[in-house]
């Protein structure tokens, strides 16, 4: 597909990386020079230099009346200019446009974005906020990501040492759970991937790559620990700007007594926060001092979330915690090198400000496409999701997945039915016409992915 980014920033760039990958067409619109000198010379892009908002220099991208270019996305850190160009866009045929929100309030519902003519309004805060609250509420999970419309769920969790599941085979662990709806896509194993099979053994500590549907989720977390797990009670957030107010916001409304805390350096923003938020406790205080961490007993804390803007002060003050006590710490970063630092820091998870929200763009375009697309926390592995519509005639349509043969490297996650129902499937399922597939594919067999399903998927 032909698709122009707006802003060549974090964002826009590292969204042009993976959509590069995918064989997309990408033109990229920035006013900065320095952004769009590292764009032209890192990057397979056209780039036009100007405000993506004036009429002028979109066309210049080929947006005008009766443009051929099918999406853009407009991800600077203006949302005034962001609207602005999505509404251009819009007028002049662009079949698909997202933006990216700073503001929360565009982002509550989706009334702003429909009123607009936006297809999808995305805040980077509320995506980061919303997937660091299901890695708390999942005590044994490292990160989150939604598929298939949000009708079923991807998540990272490590097993326990009392995990019934140690030392069985995933085909073994199913039989013990037969009403279980779970699909193993990938096995992490100190540091080494390993698409998995049915013969593959669950070993302590492994990281498996799940996909199931919400139902199911405690009964996952039971078996991951080997236990009930005891309820979320008390959390700390470091950091009282957008993220770490947004998290504090969404773990207030929930039915749950929870014991919520911030720790913000700026006295100002102590006051503005601690007027707004009516369950959390705000306090004035470095989260990287160690006697501040002490007194308020962050090492009996079930969760430690470090969010502010600067990177090492985050990973630092997790650590902290971690080494207090804290049963799971998380630190947000910017920086895409400290996301490797995860085996290397006593710390539960690191979260990457820029990837949640590229990604959350990269499955609404993905959605509209049927393109191969690259998931964030399944980034240095060499595979992708498919997600793609079944036609009628494709092999692997119409008949029971056991008869469909598919590959190894090909992992069939989930399906969505026409009716909307969402499957998990087993070999007795059928994926018919129209439904949508979404697959966990080798990046070699990408091109076999699509003929399985789609007819008019032409070989490499």
């Amino acid at each position: 597909m032909k698709i122009v980014i707006v802003g060549a920033g974090n964002v826009g760039y590292t969204l042009a990386s993976y959509l590069l990958e995918e064989g997309h067409d990408i033109i990229m619109v920035e006013a900065d020079d320095e952004r769009a000198e590292r764009a032209e010379a890192n990057l397979d892009v056209l780039v036009i230099r100007g405000n993506g908002a004036r009429p002028a220099v979109l066309e210049k991208a080929g947006i005008k009346p009766g443009t051929d270019v099918d999406v853009l996305v407009a991800c600077t850190g203006v949302d005034e200019s962001n609207i602005l160009s999505c509404l251009i866009a819009k007028r002049c045929g662009v079949r698909r446009v997202i933006a990216r929100s700073r503001n929360l309030e565009f982002t509550d519902d989706s009334f702003w974005a429909e009123s607009l003519g936006i297809d999808y309004m995305i805040s980077p805060e509320r995506s980061i906020a919303k997937e660091i609250e299901h890695v708390l509420r999942v005590k044994p999970s490292t990160h989150y990501l939604e598929l298939a419309d949000g009708r079923a769920l991807l998540y990272s969790m490590k097993v326990s040492p009392t995990s019934p599941m140690v030392s069985k085979s995933l085909r073994e662990v199913g039989r013990a759970n037969p009403g279980l709806r779970v699909n193993v896509v990938l096995v992490e194993r100190e540091g080494e991937e390993i698409v998995p099979n049915g013969d593959t053994v669950v070993q302590a500590e492994d990281i498996l790559y799940l996909v199931t549907t919400r139902e199911h989720v405690k009964r996952l977390e039971e078996l991951f620990l080997g236990g009930k797990s005891k309820p979320l009670r008390r959390v700390v957030i470091v950091g009282g700007g957008k993220i770490g107010y947004r998290l504090a916001m969404q773990l207030e409304s929930s039915r749950e007594e929870l014991e919520i805390k911030i720790i913000e350096k700026n006295p100002d923003k102590c006051m503005r926060i601690s007027q707004e938020l009516s369950k959390t406790m705000v306090i004035n205080g470095d989260g990287t001092d160690l006697a501040t961490l002490e007194a308020e007993e962050v090492g009996g804390a079930d969760a430690f979330i470090t969010t502010t803007q600067q990177d090492e002060v985050n990973l630092l003050s997790a650590a902290l915690a971690h080494s207090l006590g804290t049963e799971k710490s998380i630190a947000v970063v910017r920086k895409m090198d400290y996301m490797k630092l995860v085996d290397h820091l006593p710390l539960s998870s690191i979260i990457n400000f820029y990837e949640s929200m590229v990604s959350s763009i990269l499955s609404e375009i993905r959605s509209f496409s049927g393109r191969a697309s690259r998931v964030s926390i399944l980034e240095d592995v060499e595979s992708s999701v498919l997600e793609i519509e079944a036609e009628a005639g494709a092999p692997a349509v119409g008949v029971p997945l056991r008869e469909a043969k598919l590959p190894k490297g090909v992992i069939l996650a989930c399906i969505l039915k026409k009716s909307g129902e969402i499957v998990i499937p087993r070999g007795d399922d059928v994926v018919e016409p129209g439904d949508r597939v979404t697959s966990f594919v080798s990046d070699e067999l990408l091109d076999r992915a699509r003929q399985l399903f789609s007819r008019r998927a032409k070989a490499a």
